[in-house]
C-alpha cells in the first residue's frame, strides 16, 4: 500500500512524478509506491559520510576493497534500523502462528459460512506475507548495498504487492456481503457466490501485481565514493525515468482509492440502515382496521422477521400466524414492534469484519504521515529509524487479524484454547457446532 499512500502524499505536497529517489530507506512494495520511487524526496546520505570518515582503513579508491566497503555500509544501515528488524521479526512469528490457528480453527473446527470463506482467504494472504514478504523485507534492510539476487528482489516486490491487492479486493467483497445481509435481508447469498468472490479477488490480485515483475529489479545504490555503487532491490535502472512506471503507480492509486471508497460507502450505508431500524419497524407488517383496536375484535397478524445468520449464508425467515385479542391494540402492537426490533441487529460477524477492514486501512496511516513529514523526520536524531518504522508499520495488518478474532469472537478464542490444551495435555474436544462467527447470542 505504500505505492498508493505515497502518491496521495505527493499530490498533497505538490510533488511531481519526477521528484528525487529515496536512497536511504528500503520500502516494501504494495499499495501505493515502492521504495526508490519518484514520489519520495531524497534524504541526506550523511550517515554514509560518517561511516566513511570513521573508518580509518578507507582512505582512497586505490586501497578500498569494494565488497568489504559495501558490506560495511549495509551493516551500518542495518544497525541503524535494528529495532525495525526486531519489529518485523516479531510480526513474522506472531503472524505465522496466529494465521495458522485461524486456518485450522475456521477450516476444521467450525461449520462453513460466508464469513468463514472470507476469513480463511484473508488468513492465507496474511500467512503468505508473514512467511515470504516480511522475511525478504528483513533481508532487504540488512543488505541495502549488497542485494544482488534478481529473483529474490522480484519475489519480494511481487508477493508484497499481491497480498495488498488481493486483501483490498477481498475486503470489498466482505463489505458487499455485509451490506446485502444487513440492508437487504430478504436476498439470499449462495455460498458458491462467496467462493467465487474469493477466487476473483485472488486472480485480480495476481493480475494487478504482474507489472512489478517488469518494473522492479536490481538498482545501483550510490555511496560516498563516486566510483563505487552498491546493489539494491528497487525500480530497475531502465525504468527509473520511464513514464510506464508513472502510469502504473497512477493506476495503482486510483484502484486503491476506489476500493477504500467503496468500503466506506457500504459501511456507512450499513450504519444508516441499522440506525434507521432503531426507530421503525423492519419486516413487520400488521394489517388492522381502527375498529379492531377500539372494539377488541380478534384479528389475524402476519409477522415476517429477518435475522442475519451465517449458518447457511442466507437470512433466516419465518412467518407466524396468531390469533390475538387486541382490546388494547396499540399496546399490543408496540410490544410486537419492540420484539421484532430486538431481533434485527448488527451481528458480531459484521462488527468483526468491519474491524478487520478498519485495521487494514488504519495500518497505512503511519506510512502516510511519515511521507507527509519526511523532511522533518529526517532532521531528527534517529530520523531514518523513525521513518523506516512508520513505513514498515503496514505489515502489522498481516498479523493483527487473529488478535481481532480473539477479542471479538468467543468461539474462536475457545477453540484456540482447545488447540493448546491438545498440544500440552493431549485433550481435544469435538468440533464446534456453532458457525465461525454467529452464536445464539447474536440473534437474541
Amino acid at each position: 500500500m505504500e505505492n498508493i499512500t505515497s502518491l496521495l502524499v505527493s499530490s498533497l505536497v505538490n510533488k511531481t512524478f519526477t521528484t528525487g529517489l529515496v536512497e536511504s530507506t528500503s520500502l516494501p512494495t504494495g499499495f501505493p509506491v515502492a521504495k526508490n520511487d519518484a514520489f519520495y524526496p531524497q534524504p541526506d546520505n550523511t550517515s554514509d559520510d560518517r561511516l566513511l570518515q570513521s573508518n580509518a582503513t578507507i582512505t582512497s579508491e586505490s586501497n578500498i576493497d569494494k565488497s568489504t566497503y559495501l558490506q560495511s555500509l549495509s551493516t551500518e544501515a542495518a544497525n541503524r534500523n535494528i529495532l525495525v528488524v526486531i519489529f518485523l521479526a516479531l510480526l513474522m512469528l506472531s503472524g505465522t502462528v496466529g494465521n495458522l490457528l485461524v486456518l485450522y480453527v475456521y477450516s476444521c473446527r467450525f461449520k462453513r459460512s460466508s464469513s468463514s470463506y472470507f476469513i480463511i482467504s484473508l488468513a492465507i494472504f496474511d500467512l503468505l506475507a508473514c512467511t515470504v514478504s516480511i522475511p525478504t523485507e528483513i533481508y532487504d534492510i540488512r543488505n541495502k548495498y549488497t542485494f544482488y539476487h534478481q529473483s529474490v528482489c522480484i519475489l519480494l516486490r511481487y508477493s508484497g504487492t499481491f497480498v495488498q491487492y488481493a486483501s483490498a479486493y477481498l475486503l470489498v467483497g466482505v463489505a458487499i456481503d455485509r451490506y446485502i445481509k444487513i440492508c437487504y435481508p430478504l436476498k439470499m447469498i449462495p455460498s458458491l457466490k462467496i467462493k467465487w468472490m474469493c477466487v476473483v479477488a485472488t486472480i485480480a490480485g495476481f493480475l494487478s501485481s504482474i507489472p512489478t515483475i517488469i518494473l522492479f529489479g536490481i538498482k545501483k545504490e550510490k555511496t560516498s565514493i563516486a566510483a563505487i555503487f552498491g546493489s539494491n532491490c528497487s525500480i530497475a535502472e531502465k525504468f527509473i525515468n520511464s513514464r510506464l512506471r508513472q502510469y502504473y503507480f497512477l493506476v495503482v492509486t486510483i484502484l486503491f482509492l476506489l476500493c477504500v471508497l467503496v468500503m466506506i460507502i457500504l459501511y456507512v450505508l450499513i450504519w444508516c440502515t441499522v440506525k434507521r431500524r432503531r426507530g421503525s419497524v423492519i419486516g413487520d407488517s400488521v394489517k388492522r382496521r381502527p375498529s379492531d383496536l377500539d372494539n377488541g375484535k380478534p384479528m389475524r397478524i402476519k409477522k415476517q422477521c429477518s435475522i442475519n445468520s451465517d449458518d447457511n449464508n442466507n437470512s433466516v425467515f419465518w412467518e407466524e400466524g396468531e390469533r390475538a385479542s387486541l382490546k388494547r391494540g396499540r399496546r399490543r402492537r408496540m410490544s410486537s414492534v419492540s420484539a421484532v426490533l430486538k431481533k434485527i441487529k448488527v451481528t458480531r460477524t459484521t462488527l468483526l469484519l468491519f474491524s478487520v477492514t478498519a485495521a487494514f486501512v488504519i495500518s497505512y496511516l503511519p506510512a502516510i504521515m511519515a511521507m507527509v513529514f519526511q523532511k522533518k523526520i529526517f532532521r531528527l536524531r534517529h530520523g531514518e529509524l523513525i521513518y523506516t518504522f512508520f513505513v514498515k508499520f503496514t505489515f502489522i495488518n498481516n498479523a493483527i487479524n487473529p488478535i481481532i478474532y480473539s477479542f471479538l469472537n468467543v468461539n474462536f478464542r475457545n477453540e484456540c484454547k482447545k488447540v493448546f490444551q491438545k498440544m500440552y495435555c493431549g485433550k481435544n474436544g469435538p468440533p464446534s457446532r456453532q458457525t465461525s462467527m454467529e452464536t445464539e447470542e447474536d440473534i437474541k
